[in-house]
This record gives C-alpha cells, structure tokens and sequence, in this order.
C-alpha cells in the first residue's frame, strides 16, 4: 500500500501538469484496467501513445519519475506522523468534493483525523476574518443547528468566521472538518491544539497541498474552492466585496450550489445584500430563509455576465497554457491582472477559481 501512495504522492506533486489533465490520467488509467504505479512505470512511448501525452508533458513525468525514490521516504515519514493520504479513486474520498469539482478535485488529500467525516452530510460556515458580532453570533447558531442534526461543519482554519464556526462546533460536541492553506506537515501549533478532539474523532484536518507547504495568499484562495466543494450547503456569516468569501460564493452560484447568506442589517457595512441580489438565498440571524425580493430581470442579467466573464477566463487560459505566440501570451497575462478574481501566485502562475485548482504559468 505504501508504494502504491508513492505513486500517487509522485502524481499530485508532478509540477506543470493541471489537476484536470492529472486526473484525465487517472480516468484512462481506469478504462484500461491499470493503476497509477504502471503509468510511472510505463516507457516513454507508451505515455505518447496509450496516454496520449505531449512532448513537454513527457518531459514533466520523466523528471517526476526520479523523484520516486525520495518521494517514498517523504511518504513513509507523513504515514509515521499518522497522517492519511486518500487518492481520488479510494472509497474513503469524499464524494461530495467529486460531484461538485469534477476534474478539479485533488488528485491525493492529506488528512489527520475522522476519516468518516469527509461522506457524512455537511455545511460549510464561511466569512471575513474581521467579522462582526452579529455575523460571529450567527456562526454559533448555524453551527449548533448543524450539529443537532448531526451534520459536519466545514470551515479554513482562518480567523474570524472560520475559527468561530470549528470552536462553536465542537462546543456543543459537533464535528468538523477544517480545511488548511498550507501543507499538513507545517500545521503543527494547529495539530497539537486540535489534538484531543482530532483523537475523540470530532476533528478532521485536511489539506490538498505539498506537505512542507507554507501559509500563503494564493493557498488560502485555492483552500476556499475545497471548503465550498466539500459541503452540501454553504451559510455565509459576513462577506466584503473583493475577498475569498464573495469569490467562492460568486462561483458557487454559477454552478447552482445551495447558499444561504445572513440578510445584513440596514446600516451593515458588506457585501452581503450583493450576493442575496446575484441569487443567493437569504437567512435571517437564526438561518431562517427569508423572502428574496429580488428582480428577476437582475437576477438573469448578473448571471449572464458572469457566464460571459467564466468564457473570457477560459479563453485567457487557454492562451496562457496551450500558445506559443509571445506577444499573445503578454496581452493575455496582461488582461488577466484586471480580472479582480484572479490570484497572481508565486513563479509567474495565476490561480483562477472557475479552474477549479488548476495553476497556468
């Protein structure tokens, strides 16, 4: 089983592939009855013509492919520190995440702790790290609403709304899933504090990045599309204007997800009256559903530019990924920047959330 996970650790980590060809891999892996250790071990030639796989992606897994032997002592060491790695294909991985990523979802989550709460039914709590008090009262509630019908409770890790909603959970003995936006390995303070409810089996701590992964801005946005992801339904506590809240609500009412956003009171200073007029349902502080009174013609016509906005994304994507026209390349990166929602990461990569996680250079 070890070796098995070394192949997939080798996969996940391989750099410059996007988890959509990643798992593209995957799937063809599994129409011809294979698995991710014959790929590895698989000829040149035959990624070109069983995989289908282009010169510079031969180039990417030959350099990967010598990596598998440090790759397996990284493995055997994460095991040791009993920390889970669940490919996409186990039974274990959560079929909630798979539904509404599709091929976007990780290739491997990394995890420490209940297991079982990744297919048990699930929301998520979300919001700013500088909420205010209505905003972190209603996280209490919602929580304790979910807990008493026994649903997992979704949420970063972050300040503010995020660590509410874990505390507010556990409070009332609930369960929780907390999503990282580093890799597990750097999450030590986190894991030694969660220690105790993590053994009890209320906490599951999990996160779809590099191990040695330190925090950053452009995991902590890629982290938000794998919270949202998780949940059956999202309650939205606070959201200002321009941050990971209204982002991964923006795209999860492109793709039709149940979210319910606290109606702000008539003096409140936030984006959450924005999202209830773009289709987001509306909650009172105890997550009661409230009357949208929203016009129609608005409705249908903010969910048309966003459409138009997604294609214009794509097509900027594909550019970037696939062209090999420079000039063409700069006007596309150049338009990209102007786009608010998407995240210039590190070594000239963007992270663009109708991507799902794929990074383009």
């Amino acid at each position: 089983m070890n070796n098995n996970l070394t192949y997939w650790y080798t996969l996940a980590q391989t750099e410059h592939i996007s988890v959509r060809r990643k798992n593209e891999i995957i799937a063809i892996c599994w129409r011809k009855g294979l698995n991710i250790a014959d790929f590895f071990l698989a000829s040149t030639s035959d990624w070109v013509a069983n995989f289908g796989l282009s010169a510079d992606e031969v180039q990417h897994f030959a350099k990967a492919q010598k990596e598998l032997t440090n790759n397996a002592f990284i493995v055997e060491n994460l095991l040791s520190q009993g920390i889970e790695m669940i490919p996409i294909t186990s039974p274990i991985y959560s079929r909630t995440l798979k539904k509404n990523l599709s091929y976007g979802s990780p290739v491997l989550l990394y995890a420490k702790g209940n297991t079982a709460l990744l297919n048990q039914d699930s929301i998520a709590i979300v919001g700013c790290r500088k909420s205010k008090e209505v905003s972190l009262q209603f996280t209490d509630r919602i929580a304790q609403k979910a807990s008493e019908f026994e649903q997992v409770v979704v949420s970063g890790y972050a300040q503010g709304v995020d660590k509410r909603a874990l505390e507010a959970t556990l409070a009332v003995g609930g369960k929780t899933i907390a999503v990282i936006p580093q890799g597990i390995a750097t999450f030590t303070s986190g894991l030694r504090t969660l220690h105790k409810q993590i053994v009890c089996g209320n906490v599951l701590v999990i996160s779809v990045f590099p191990p040695q992964a330190g925090w950053s801005v452009g995991l902590a946005m890629a982290r938000n599309t794998i919270i949202y992801a998780l949940a059956n339904e999202i309650y939205v506590a606070e959201s200002d204007s321009n941050g990971g809240t209204f982002q991964g609500v923006v795209n999860g009412l492109k793709k039709e997800r149940k979210i319910y956003v606290r109606m702000p009171g008539d003096y409140e200073k936030c984006a959450n009256g924005i999202l209830i007029e773009m289709g987001a349902t509306a909650v009172d502080n105890n997550g009661v559903i409230q009357e949208n009174k929203i016009d129609i013609e608005k409705q249908m016509l903010i969910k048309k530019l966003l459409s138009e906005q997604e294609m214009l994304i794509g097509k900027i994507a594909q550019i970037l990924y696939q062209s090999t026209d420079t000039a063409a390349k700069k006007k596309a990166e150049h338009l990209l920047r102007t786009i608010p929602e998407v995240v210039k990461l590190s070594n000239n990569k963007y992270y663009i959330p109708q991507q799902g996680l794929t990074l383009f250079d």
